[in-house]
């Protein structure tokens, strides 16, 4: 089912499609290579309410629309495609999930819940730490 958004990407002032690379799963990190990582505009939660020390004003926003897979439950999880980083970790197979999907959102609060109740020694999901979405799909992006 086709859903839409409205997003906001900070750290940057327009969108490039050039700059859009495709998804790749990182050996080392909890993200993929590629993408484009966004937050709901309607919601409180976002990278710039963390406040990292960066200068976030750079922002656009945009619409997404295309087949979303939203993580909002602890079954969910048991449901994703995971693979083995170098480290040993669990981390989302995203370019099996691009395959499927054209763009993931999952709610800060399910992570930390996950983190809590699953095995977090071998789960990584580092990077997920407010409410974002990772677009998998440029052809889903409307500025």
């Amino acid at each position: 089912m086709e859903t839409t958004l409205n997003l906001v990407h900070y750290g940057a002032s327009s969108y490039d499609s050039s700059k859009f690379d495709s998804i790749v799963n990182s050996e080392l990190s909890s993200k993929p290579e590629g993408g484009l990582w966004a937050c709901p505009i309607d919601t409180d939660n976002t990278w710039k309410d963390l406040d990292h020390g960066k200068d976030l004003s750079d922002n656009f926003q945009f619409t997404f629309s295309g087949e979303l897979l939203t993580i909002e439950s602890i079954s969910d999880f048991f449901g994703l495609n995971w693979i083995e980083n170098v480290m040993g970790q669990k981390v989302l197979n995203f370019e099996k999930l691009s395959a499927s999907y054209d763009a993931i959102y999952m709610d800060n609060a399910i992570v930390e819940q996950a983190l809590e109740l699953l095995d977090s020694s071998n789960i990584n999901l580092y990077g997920w730490d407010c409410t974002c979405v990772v677009i998998l799909n440029p052809s889903t992006i409307t500025v």
